[in-house]
């Protein structure tokens, strides 16, 4: 269960990245983060904490809970 949700955070951070038309620099410039580290979320090979979850949150302009949700939505489909 934990690499897939790895692999779904990893997905959906990806997917509201891009659709906020920023790059993994600028994401990881913006939330005092490695670009190394927010490629490898989105490759589901780490799993974030909740601090993390919160940064990322904040930049990409979506509740943590609704990020979360979005996670939970995918694992039951």
């Amino acid at each position: 269960m934990e690499r897939g949700i790895k692999v779904i955070f990893g997905a959906i951070l990806k997917e509201l990245r891009t659709e906020r038309e920023l790059t993994q620099q600028q994401l990881a410039d913006y939330t005092g983060m490695d670009r190394a580290y927010i490629s490898e979320l989105e490759r589901g090979i780490l799993l974030p904490s909740l601090e993390t979850i919160f940064k990322l949150s904040a930049q990409l302009k979506i509740k943590p809970g609704d990020f979360v949700h979005r996670i939970d939505q995918k694992l039951k489909s």
